[in-house]
């Protein structure tokens, strides 16, 4: 199913990721508003260098994002059980899964196209509709 036709249909888009030749697999799904505020809310009480807030929020949003990596499956567990794995992994590759997630929301972003939405709420009127 196309990432549009899953954002219509289940409110979310989920997509495999198979890297560097299959030696690495994980699945995402994007994320809900009631996520992303979670994870904003989490940020306020943050503290440190630039770069240790961005690193955090990253980490936060693969932890809400991902769905499973190699044989580990993650639908049922928390954000928090998810973090808490992530963080033991090496940062190469936490850092090739927080590109992916990025380019995969971009992606999900990018499928809806505004003008297009503005025409589905659109009612034609009845003078349009005799043409």
């Amino acid at each position: 199913m196309e990432i549009l036709e899953q954002l219509i249909l289940n409110g979310f888009a989920t997509k495999d990721f198979d890297l560097l030749d299959g030696k690495i697999k994980f699945s995402l799904k994007t994320l809900a508003g009631k996520e992303q505020m979670a994870i904003e809310k989490w940020m306020e009480n943050i503290n440190g260098t630039p770069m240790y807030v961005v690193h955090n929020f990253s980490l936060r949003m693969l932890a809400y994002g991902l769905l499973s990596y190699q044989d580990n499956k993650f639908e049922k567990k928390s954000p928090e059980e998810k973090l808490e794995f992530i963080e033991n992994l090496d940062t190469t590759i936490l850092d090739l899964m927080v590109n992916t997630q990025k380019k995969f929301y971009e992606e999900a972003k990018n499928t809806i196209n505004p003008d297009e939405l503005e025409n589905l709420s659109e009612t034609p009127s009845a003078d349009s509709a005799s043409n």
